[in-house]
């Protein structure tokens, strides 16, 4: 017994695509303190609470306040502070 396969033609069509090219702008919400450049992640994300409580411990990290300094986690004094603490550290290195 001998089984044929019957092959079925389908007519060629022609697609054309159009590529369209999207431009993502960056837009800046008008909320950001002064300092920040990045949104400011939520009370429940870990790793906001691992350098926010690194902050409180110890006031001196500058790791800790340059992070929490561009996520927008401090207060307003604490803000003014670590703006003009890290310029005048940016000018002392130049």
């Amino acid at each position: 017994m001998t089984k044929e396969l019957k092959t079925t033609k389908t007519p060629k069509t022609a697609k054309t695509v159009k590529a369209v090219k999207t431009v993502k702008t960056k837009v800046e919400p008008t909320n950001f303190k002064e300092g920040q450049k990045k949104p400011t992640p939520p009370e429940s994300d870990s790793i906001r609470k691992f350098y926010t409580t690194l902050f409180k411990q110890n006031k001196g990290s500058e790791m800790a306040l340059k992070w929490c300094l561009e996520h927008g986690c401090l207060g307003n004094r604490q803000t003014t502070f670590a703006v003009s603490y890290f310029a005048m550290k940016n000018l002392s290195i130049k």
